[in-house]
């Protein structure tokens, strides 16, 4: 009798991932549009700035408890291209934005991981399912990022500044965080 192993690993996938850390980390309310201020953001998102732009706008400090403040009520869509992506501890995608003009200056998108249960109570969580499969689906070939330009629409998220630094980190710490969308737009 043969036994067959590939279905049977491929059930325990989402076992695998309900058991995966998620809605881990500081400020996740607000990473998942979750938190108290959520409707005072202005959805209707500004796009007329580059990444260079992003990557001065000026941000402050934040602490762990830091409640959304500044920048972070407003969605920016931009023109980019994508050097890399990858899966985080947290069940997120994490991928690095850069400027069209200058691969060098980059800020991180990330979206959230839909299956992990503090990310499903979000209002917002079927738009992040959508983003994420759109993303995983359209966006990426065998595990590298299709060479097209595209336009990625986030929330604003200033992040703490970590101890080690993460890959495509701004600055002054902006990210797009949630991702509410990404488009193609022609090749590189």
């Amino acid at each position: 009798m043969k036994i067959i192993k590939i279905p049977f690993l491929l059930m325990l996938i989402p076992l695998f991932i309900s058991f995966s850390p998620c809605g881990i980390g500081d400020r996740w309310k607000i990473k998942t549009l979750q938190d108290s201020k959520v409707n005072q953001i202005n959805f209707k998102p500004i796009d007329d700035l580059s990444i260079e732009d992003l990557m001065k706008l000026p941000t402050d400090h934040v602490g762990r408890k830091t409640e959304r403040h500044g920048v972070e009520f407003n969605v920016y869509t931009v023109e980019c291209d994508i050097r890399e992506y990858f899966y985080e501890g947290d069940s997120n995608i994490h991928i690095v934005l850069t400027s069209q003009g200058d691969h060098n200056n980059t800020i991180i998108a990330e979206i959230p991981g839909y299956h992990c249960k503090k990310v499903a109570k979000s209002a917002y969580a079927d738009k992040f399912k959508a983003v994420r499969n759109s993303f995983l689906l359209n966006i990426i070939d065998a595990h590298h990022v299709v060479g097209m330009h595209y336009r990625v629409t986030g929330v604003d998220f200033i992040d703490l500044k970590h101890s080690k630094p993460q890959k495509g980190a701004a600055p002054n710490a902006f990210e797009l965080y949630p991702v509410l969308a990404i488009e193609q737009y022609g090749t590189m």
